[in-house]
């Protein structure tokens, strides 16, 4: 997120872009923001994989709380996608009906996950949950893409490719006006009571154990 598309950062782009897509969303939509890589690698698989934050919880007034969080984001961690995933999903375990995330990334995973596998294991597991992914700034990254491709399509999501600030403002508009996450996960439902049918195949989605991971350092 520290490299340069245009001569702008990616991270100031992607604030800037979801400054203005979510203050402009459908009010009756609920939105959450999930957000990883926030801290400095401390050189320990058990907290660099786990670096991962439930920051604002699924609403319809914090828009501006989401913004503030967003603005706060400093890219200096890893890349934890499987982790961040498997997170995510329980989050949004206590919400009734069709659940969906929205994933931005501009790389792949760094942590030795495979969310190819997770995304797989939710179709398997009949977990009613779609994520839309945004690869940004990765068309040259052929490895990143057929990652981040493969997590969408596996759930009947949507994968984005986002090369600038013009392309990013239509996936995520898109995504985000029929549900709603790279560094940013983001999540949207809508709470209800649990329901036992609801939570049903929830058990099978792996624990991620980020001590046993394999670290990849970025570039």
């Amino acid at each position: 997120m520290e490299d340069k598309i245009n001569g702008e950062t990616k991270i100031h782009i992607a604030k800037r872009v979801l400054e203005d897509v979510l203050l402009k969303a459908t009010s009756d939509i609920n939105l959450g923001l999930r957000v990883y890589g926030l801290s400095q690698p401390a050189n320990n698989p058990y907290f660099d994989c786990s670096d991962s934050k439930l920051l604002v919880v699924p609403g319809t007034n914090n828009r501006r709380s989401i913004v503030s969080e967003i603005q706060k984001i400093l890219p200096r961690g890893l890349t934890p996608i499987t982790y961040s995933l498997s997170q995510a999903v329980q989050d949004l375990r206590p919400y009734k009906g069709e659940k969906s995330i929205l994933l931005i990334s501009d790389g792949l995973e760094t942590c030795g996950g495979d969310p190819c596998q997770l995304a797989q294991t939710l179709v398997t597991s009949n977990i009613d949950l779609k994520i839309d992914v945004v690869g940004f700034g990765v068309k040259d990254d052929w490895e990143a893409q057929q990652q981040l491709m493969c997590v969408a399509l596996s759930t009947n999501g949507k994968y984005y490719s986002a090369d600038s600030a013009e392309q990013l403002t239509q996936g995520l508009t898109e995504s985000i006006n029929k549900s709603v996450t790279g560094r940013i996960i983001t999540m949207l439902n809508k709470p209800v009571e649990v329901k036992t049918e609801e939570t049903a195949g929830y058990e099978n989605i792996p624990v991620i154990k980020p001590e046993k991971l394999d670290i990849k350092r970025k570039n």
